[in-house]
């Protein structure tokens, strides 16, 4: 596998972000952990696209109103 730099998936990324060194799967993981325990419970994979698509909505609205 690429080192963490030599990957570029087009992502823009905020100005000043870095690697964490961490894999992906690693990243995911963490990600499940954090919502089992702040919900109790792992999500469906339709209901994370759902939720990631309401954040997405909210932070699209948020952008416009300070415009």
């Amino acid at each position: 596998m690429k080192k963490n730099d030599d990957l570029d998936f087009g992502w823009d990324f905020p100005e000043g972000m870095k690697f964490s060194g961490r894999s992906l799967d690693e990243i995911c993981e963490a990600a499940r952990e954090n919502f089992y325990k702040a919900n109790g419970y792992y999500p469906t994979v339709e209901e994370a696209v759902r939720l990631t698509d309401e954040a997405r909505e909210e932070i699209k609205k948020e952008q416009e109103s300070k415009k």
